[in-house]
């Protein structure tokens, strides 16, 4: 009877998500490591920004500081999350919408900083289950003003995820469902 417990109990509990923190800045990776550490079923490390770090990791899923590292660094770290199957949140202080678009391509999600710590343990959890949604979220940049006008529009992106465009808002804060 007791064996049988045991069982339930071990098959009901989630699987741990192997959580990779990269940044440049140790007080920031710091900070992300001991917020997420606080959800029991992410198993987070920090490390500066390497691609080999992606590699001796073998994370489900790399939670990317896009401060100091540019979009050199941004395509190693994606190219290396690829060669290892780990799925990508990258987090940035200024949008750009060319990593937004490297990010987004390669099935991962793209966060402003600004948007704060809350609920990124869910965005985590739902980039490892290849549940990815982008969502509307923040003013466009102005290069996308004029396109956007036209009122609101869907485009579908390889991996299932939805842009919505329109009414000066774009569909890539990285909210989850």
């Amino acid at each position: 009877m007791d064996e049988r417990r045991t069982q339930r109990v071990d098959t009901c509990q989630p699987a741990t998500v192997q959580t990779l923190v990269i940044s440049q800045h140790e007080v920031v990776r710091g900070q992300l490591v001991a917020y997420l550490t606080r959800a029991l079923d992410l198993s987070v490390r920090g490390e500066p920004f390497t691609s080999e770090a992606i590699v001796r990791a073998h994370p489900d899923v790399v939670v990317l500081d896009l401060s100091q590292i540019g979009h050199a660094g941004l395509v190693a770290a994606i190219d290396q999350a690829r060669c290892v199957g780990a799925r990508m949140v990258a987090l940035a202080s200024i949008h750009d919408l060319a990593d937004e678009r490297a990010v987004v391509n390669a099935n991962g999600v793209y966060r402003l900083k600004t948007a704060g710590a809350d609920g990124l343990a869910e965005i985590i959890r739902t980039a490892a289950s290849g549940q990815v949604r982008q969502e509307e979220g923040w003013p466009t940049p102005p290069d996308w003003d004029r396109r956007a006008n036209r009122g609101p529009r869907s485009v579908r992106v390889t991996g299932g995820r939805r842009l919505v465009r329109g009414e000066g808002r774009v569909a890539s804060q990285a909210h989850m469902q």
